[in-house]
Parts: structure tokens; sequence; C-alpha cells
């Protein structure tokens, strides 16, 4: 699932009805006009299925709010017993993936964060939207740092950036709401992403086809509520060469001097004894047929994520272009590859000597 942003949750604005009663009394004055009923604050009940983590600097509990369709996957904000609509509170940031390598070229540190959360109604009704709109150009732009990160200083590489207040009026009859992700834009010097709850190559080459582009074919998504089914289907014989093309295009290669040649070629042999059991292929996974999938304990890294999937596992992440893509692992804890080494060589008990590690390195930064 892509993550759309990091939420803190505040507090909740309680109105009470106000009550009153009548007696029987001599007629007298028209009454003063009632007070306004009190208020109450309260820090409400939030089930997080995906903790960032806690501030180093603040000390605050920062949450993923993760793209989804289903509710009970978000994060669940349990409201106090109250009477009256509810005004729910809290702090909304984008994620940045910081990089001191990255900062020594201004313009490529660079980005611009937009994400748009749902909060939704436990049986999938829009209660509202709420938007974080960020820029990051230096480090003084982050909120905090994360504690808990494979990284120097024990900081993960992903930290919150920016800040929106946000208030949502839930209404009366609501006891629960859930945060999910819509959408998340991020402009970069080099181009702009945008990102949506993810799914497989087929998944979308077949929802493009079939919705989007008036193609004559089947899509189901339950979750969704579509499904169409137009015969004779021309469209899902044509996907595997379609998917069959898009893994052939080339990945781009490392910056010239990115890595040390001679290091990288020890590096190879290191990666054949130890790591081609699961990176195997061309693009480096055992999940080049889509069903070989691994538990959380064997990869000693936070289960949080794999436990919002159908299969509660992890894939085999390809090494295409892998110096492109940091942080490492799901919850992003490792910035660089080294972290991503140290990790295994530990978790696995490789007993890799420094200098295995630094090839091995070197090695993962030529693919």
């Amino acid at each position: 699932m892509r993550v759309a942003s990091a939420l803190l949750i505040s507090s909740v604005v309680l109105w009470p009805m106000a009550v009153s009663a009548q007696t029987r009394r001599a007629p007298a004055k028209p009454a003063a006009p009632p007070p306004a009923p009190a208020t109450q604050v309260e820090t409400p009940e939030m089930k997080c299925p995906t903790p960032l983590g806690v501030g180093v600097n603040t000390e605050r509990e920062f949450c993923d709010v993760l793209s989804g369709r289903d509710p009970a996957s978000g994060i669940i904000i349990t409201l106090p017993p109250h009477r009256g609509d509810v005004k729910l509170m809290f702090d909304l940031h984008n994620r940045h993936t910081y990089s001191e390598e990255q900062m020594k070229d201004k313009r490529a540190a660079y980005a611009r964060y937009t994400a748009v959360i749902g909060a939704l109604t436990m049986d999938n009704t829009l209660i509202s939207r709420a938007v974080v709109q960020s820029e990051f150009r230096t480090a003084a732009d982050l909120l905090d740092r994360v504690s808990g990160g494979a990284g120097p200083a024990g900081v993960k590489a992903v930290a919150p950036t920016g800040m929106e207040s946000i208030t949502i009026t839930v209404p009366e009859a609501e006891n629960q709401v859930s945060m999910l992700g819509e959408k998340l834009m991020v402009d970069r010097a080099d181009g702009s992403q945008t990102y949506t709850a993810e799914g497989p190559i087929s998944y979308w080459n077949a929802y493009v086809a079939v919705t989007q582009m008036g193609g004559q074919g089947h899509f189901s998504d339950p979750a969704l509520g579509i499904n169409v089914a137009l015969d004779p289907d021309l469209v899902t014989s044509k996907l595997p060469a379609l998917a069959a093309y898009q893994h052939s295009l080339p990945a781009p290669p490392p910056p010239a001097d990115s890595f040390d040649a001679a290091a990288a070629k020890r590096g190879r042999v290191v990666f054949n004894q130890h790591c081609m059991n699961c990176h195997v292929g061309v693009d480096g996974t055992d999940n080049n047929g889509g069903n070989k999938l691994h538990a959380p304990a064997e990869t000693g890294v936070d289960g949080a994520y794999a436990a919002r999937t159908v299969n509660k596992a992890y894939r085999t992440t390809p090494l295409r272009a892998l110096w492109q893509h940091p942080p490492y692992f799901h919850d992003g804890s490792a910035a660089t590859l080294a972290d991503v080494v140290a990790h295994y060589n530990r978790v696995k008990s490789l007993a890799l000597t420094a200098d295995q590690q630094r090839d091995l390195v070197e090695y993962l930064k030529s693919r």
C-alpha cells in the first residue's frame, strides 16, 4: 500500500445536548436564554495499523496513513460517548525521505508533496476530506526525526514534513471514523508522480483498458463496486504480452562513478553465495510468478504492513535500479543499502566481514 501521509490525532470536542425540565410555578418574567451547552475536549482511542514511530524531539507518536478502500484497514478513531456532532482535530503531515547524500544537490533534494486523505464511516461513507501540502528544501523543513531506524543515530530515513491542522465534524450517529489515503502527488525537479492505492501491473492494465479506455473485456473489483463483463473478451488475452513488454523495459543504468567497480565484482561473489536463494533472475526476486511470498519473521522487519495484505506476507523486492529507490524496507527504516546489508547480516547470521559488507553494497549499487 502506498503511504499517503502521516497523521497525529490531537483531540475531539464534544457538544453535549442541553437538558431542561419544567415544574409548575407562578407566572414570571420571561426566562433568560439558557447558557450555551458546555463542551468537553477529550483524547480519543486510536488504532494505528502502521505506526511511523515516535518523534525524537517532540516525543509524539506519528501514524502512517496508507491508501486503501476498506475502512476496516484504515486508522480507526473510536469517539468517546457523546450527544450531538463531534469535532475531530488532528495534525496532518507529509512524509519525506531524507538523505544526506541527496542534500549535496539542492535541486535534486527539492520535493513538493500534496496528500489527500478521506475520513470515512465504517460503512464506507465519506464524511470529509483533508489535504496537506508542503515543500522540502533543507533539513530545517523536517518537523522531526523518527526513532527506530537502522541508520546513523538510530533514526529512520522517512520523517514528517509540513503540517496542516485539520478539524472534521463527525455526525452524531457515528461512533468510529476511519482515515484512509486517497492520493499522493509528488513534484520534483525531474518530474511529477501521482500515487493511489497500489495494485499489480495486470490489475491496473485491465482496469485502464476496460473501465477507462472503453476496451471490450472483463474487469471486476468488488471493493470498488465494479463488475464489467463484455463478451467477447478482447482484453484479457492481451494482458500477458503487455505485462511482458512492461517488464522488458530496461532499467536506467547507475550514474557514472557512483560505485566502485572492483568492489562490486567482489560483492557479486558474496551476493551469489548468500542472497540468490530469494533474489533470483534478471529482476532479482523469487516473486516473478506472483505467488512466492515470505512471512515477516523471515525478514526481520515489522510485520504491520504485511498484516494489511490478503496474504499477510512480503514479496522479495526486485533489484532493478535499486540505487533509485531509497529508503528500503516497507517502513522506510533502512536509509541506505549499507543499512540493508547490516540488517540481513544480523538477522540471517551471515557472518559477513566489514569488507564483504562494503563489497556487497557496491554490487547492489551497480544493479
